[in-house]
């Protein structure tokens, strides 16, 4: 939804997501840039997780379990937001939420939302935002995708969540100035 009159009153809700509702996004980001340039950012799990030492073995292959950052760009225009494209899949590597999933001196690793024997809601690392300059859109978002440079009790690498910077230029978005 969106306002021209300070939130007194709203336009209809749109849905930014292109595929219909069958799959899970959230934490959505918004920002506002030069000349109408408007984006959402969220996680993305409508594609399979990738076969690589980044994703847990059992996940390999999957749907729904891997996260991706995904843009849906608006431009502002006399009637309202309308979307420059369709979403644009911009992360580089899809990453695991339940990374890292050994144990580092018998202690698990698994980032719990409440310290407890049995994991059971997984806590993802609410940094997330995203500024709109003249040439590129910037996006700060979590990860597991890059290896930490420790191991796991077994010798396997383990992959923390780390903050990353995605950028991309406006003109991949169709948000070019002129």
């Amino acid at each position: 939804s969106s306002s021209r009159d300070g939130g007194d009153s709203w336009s209809r809700p749109r849905r930014v997501n292109d595929d219909r509702g069958r799959q899970h996004q959230f934490s959505a980001t918004v920002a506002a840039g030069p000349h109408g340039a408007v984006v959402v950012g969220f996680y993305d799990m409508r594609a399979r997780c990738p076969s690589d030492a980044a994703i847990l073995p059992d996940h390999r292959g999957d749907a729904g379990t891997c996260l991706g950052l995904t843009l849906q760009p608006f431009r502002e225009q006399r009637r309202g937001l309308h979307p420059t494209r369709g979403n644009v899949l911009v992360s580089r590597h899809l990453w695991d939420p339940y990374q890292p999933g050994g144990t580092r001196n018998g202690v698990s690793q698994l980032p719990c939302e409440d310290p407890m024997p049995q994991c059971d809601d997984i806590f993802l690392g609410d940094y997330f935002s995203m500024q709109i300059s003249k040439s590129r859109v910037s996006v700060l978002s979590a990860s597991t995708h890059p290896r930490s440079g420790l191991s796991d009790d077994t010798g396997r690498p383990l992959h923390y969540q780390q903050q990353l910077l995605t950028v991309i230029g406006r003109k991949a978005l169709r948000l070019a100035l002129g």
